[in-house]
């Protein structure tokens, strides 16, 4: 057997914050060397232009991400890579709405899609919109409901570009399992 000098065994971190100029990189489980300001360029230049496309199909003033998001699952070789932001329909600036992109990575594939907050301001709204993004297309899909509020996840996400801690609610978990069950067992709580 031979040994590779270079090899580094495999550390990693639950719950790390990196800030990169405006940007916020949440990491709730990485590798510890993706937990770094390269890391969530990256990551915010593989979602933004998703996010971009799919505002110039949807008529949006596209406004690009400073928030992503990461975890590593344990109990599968998967991993989830999502960001926010908020944008609003051309000439009505008061309509702004928020909006996550999720890109799911695992050995059955990628899953890629878009997911829009409904009705935010109302406490009681718990749909969510959703878009899959397959082969440059955004196909809309039927409305899912969390078990968390809008109003909640909408909070909890505004929570993160101050704060670093998303115990108390984790927005992108919640859009992560609403969107995807299978999901619920696997990431990090």
């Amino acid at each position: 057997m031979s040994f590779d000098p270079e090899w580094e065994p495999v550390h990693f971190v639950e719950n790390q914050r990196v800030e990169v100029g405006n940007a916020v990189g949440i990491f709730a489980r990485a590798d510890s060397r993706d937990v770094t300001p390269e890391q969530v360029e990256s990551n915010l230049d593989d979602l933004n232009p998703i996010l971009k496309e799919f505002a110039t199909d949807q008529n949006l003033e596209y406004v690009p991400s400073a928030l992503c998001y990461q975890d590593d699952f344990k109990m599968s070789p998967t991993i989830l890579k999502m960001a926010h932001t908020t944008m609003n329909l051309k000439g009505f600036p008061s309509l702004n709405d928020s909006y996550f992109v999720l890109d799911i990575r695992s050995l059955n594939g990628d899953e890629k899609y878009v997911v829009r907050l409904n009705d935010r301001l109302r406490t009681q709204s718990y749909n969510l919109s959703v878009w899959r993004y397959d082969e440059g297309k955004f196909n809309r899909i039927s409305d899912v409901e969390g078990k968390k509020s809008n109003n909640e996840i909408y909070l909890a996400t505004n929570r993160l570009y101050r704060f670093s801690d998303p115990k108390e609610l984790n927005p992108f978990r919640e859009i992560a399992i609403t969107v995807n069950p299978s999901l619920r067992e696997k990431a990090s709580r």
